[in-house]
C-alpha cells in the first residue's frame, strides 16, 4: 500500500467515526465512575463502542493528556 493509499483510508476511516477525539477522553476518564450504559446513551453508541474505546481497541491514536 503506498502512502498516497494509506492516507485516504485514514481520511475515510476519519470521515466515517462516530466520536471525536474529545469525546474519547471524556468516555476515558469518566468510565472508571460510570456505567458504560449510561456513557454509551449520553454519547450515542453502542455498549460495545464505549468497551473498545476504554479497551484501548477503538481509537487508539487518541492519548489521555496528563
Amino acid at each position: 500500500m503506498t502512502d498516497l493509499n494509506r492516507l485516504q483510508m485514514e481520511e475515510f476511516r476519519t470521515a466515517r467515526a462516530k466520536l471525536t477525539a474529545e469525546q474519547v477522553i471524556a468516555i476515558r476518564r469518566r468510565a472508571s465512575t460510570e456505567l458504560r450504559r449510561a456513557l454509551a446513551a449520553e454519547f450515542g453508541v453502542s455498549r460495545g463502542t464505549i468497551a473498545r474505546v476504554v479497551g484501548g481497541i477503538s481509537y487508539r491514536h487518541v492519548i489521555l493528556p496528563d
